[in-house]
């Protein structure tokens, strides 16, 4: 057959391809890892292969004809990498005119005979091959593969450097999780800021009393209606700056602990505590979540601490939040959200999160739209089923 896909749909892979990782350009680096690749196995062609759901990215080739090099890729179904994929092993062809089990349209129109491609991985997930091709028929041997699969660590390594521009992520994920606490600090000045110009009112008002006690006491006047009422008046003044102090005293509480979170995004430490990532996320998030019922802190089995970067944490867990927060003010509910923490294996820690006026569609649908944002994070996973949301994080043993 001149097509073959045995790949089919697999969605799982999509999170690692990155804009950076599909940006054709030409990398030296990889470059000479295909050219390396021919020279050391005696083969005309060498490549390094992405295979995507419909098509074979050409990352980096070498000794291609003319026209196969460019057009940058092939459709996945006439590609011998999708074996590679599908099994995430070596795959090799002897002569591959006379095997029908693999695509024939590149053996008709190129004259490709034989193959040997070794999967290359972004975070542990395959993702195409490193691969050479001969016009002949030839044999691989043992040696062969294991050259190869040696060069293929060298594309991963390379490859794991150009997805670090992922940090522009991490810092999109800090961004979104800034927000609600920035939001909250406006909101938190604006009755601070009233309370001090009701303040200044208040003054006004016990100071016309004292100077009517001071008339009083230097003349010894006797009390009338006036300085009664003015008496009155102050009382209820000072009465309202008390309260007005507890207000502030309050406010400035909230932006303490808003400020101390975002200190907390701030800072790159290595681990941190799950309760301080809790406490930090329900802090950043609470001008949000309050409109919602807001939730309380989570009793603790224990305190591990957490794999992830300190930044990284509290803003995954204040994004699961806000996420969370989001489908519940779109229903309208207010019975808060629930979280628990669950102790996993020796190596891990679960975060679960829900409510109850959310069901297992509403759950999918968070989780679909988390999942971006975490798959440049290998310690953290992220689950949905009926009973919510479910992030795992490692834990320092």
């Amino acid at each position: 057959m001149e097509r073959i896909d045995i790949l089919g749909y697999r969605p799982d892979r999509h999170k690692v391809f990155t804009k950076e990782l599909l940006s054709q350009t030409d990398d030296k680096v990889l470059h000479n890892i295909v050219k390396k690749a021919a020279e050391e196995l005696s083969s005309p062609m060498a490549m390094i292969n992405i295979v995507l759901d419909h098509i074979q990215l050409f990352k980096s080739s070498f000794g291609l004809p003319a026209t196969l090099e460019a057009a940058g890729g092939t459709h996945r179904d006439v590609s011998f990498c999708q074996y590679v994929v599908k099994n995430d092993q070596y795959f090799k062809v002897s002569d591959a005119k006379h095997n029908k089990e693999v695509p024939q349209q590149l053996v008709s129109e190129y004259g490709i005979s034989s193959y040997l491609g070794v999967p290359i991985y972004i975070d542990e997930v395959v993702i195409g091959s490193l691969c050479v091709l001969d016009t002949k028929s030839r044999e691989f041997t043992k040696n062969d593969i294991k050259v190869l699969e040696k060069l293929a660590k060298l594309v991963n390594r390379r490859l794991k450097s150009i997805t670090e521009k992922r940090n522009q992520n991490r810092l999109e994920i800090t961004e979104s999780a800034l927000l609600p606490g920035i939001r909250e600090l406006i909101e938190t000045l604006k009755p601070i800021q009233d309370s001090i110009y009701k303040g200044y009112a208040n003054a006004s008002a016990v100071s016309s009393y004292m100077n009517c006690s001071k008339y009083l006491l230097f003349n010894n006047h006797l009390f009338d209606e006036t300085p009664r009422l003015n008496f009155e008046a102050a009382q209820e003044a000072n009465s309202q700056n008390i309260d007005m102090l507890a207000n502030i005293e309050m406010a400035l509480a909230d932006v303490t602990d808003c400020v101390n979170a975002l200190k907390n995004l701030t800072l790159n430490t290595a681990y941190s505590h799950l309760s301080e990532i809790i406490i930090s996320a329900q802090d950043l998030s609470r001008n949000s979540t309050k409109a919602v019922g807001g939730f309380g802190i989570p009793d603790f089995p224990s305190d591990p601490l957490i794999y992830t970067k300190n930044n990284i944490a509290v803003a995954i867990v204040t994004n699961c939040i806000l996420a969370i927060t989001n489908e519940l003010i779109n229903r309208n509910a207010k019975d808060g959200i629930l979280i628990q923490i669950v102790e996993g294996d020796s190596n891990n820690i679960l975060i679960q999160m829900s409510s109850q006026n959310l069901d297992a569609v509403a759950y999918q649908k968070i989780h679909d739209s988390l999942t971006i944002l975490l798959n440049s994070e290998p310690h953290v996973s992220l689950n949905a089923d009926e009973k919510g949301i479910c992030l795992s994080f490692n834990t320092v043993v």
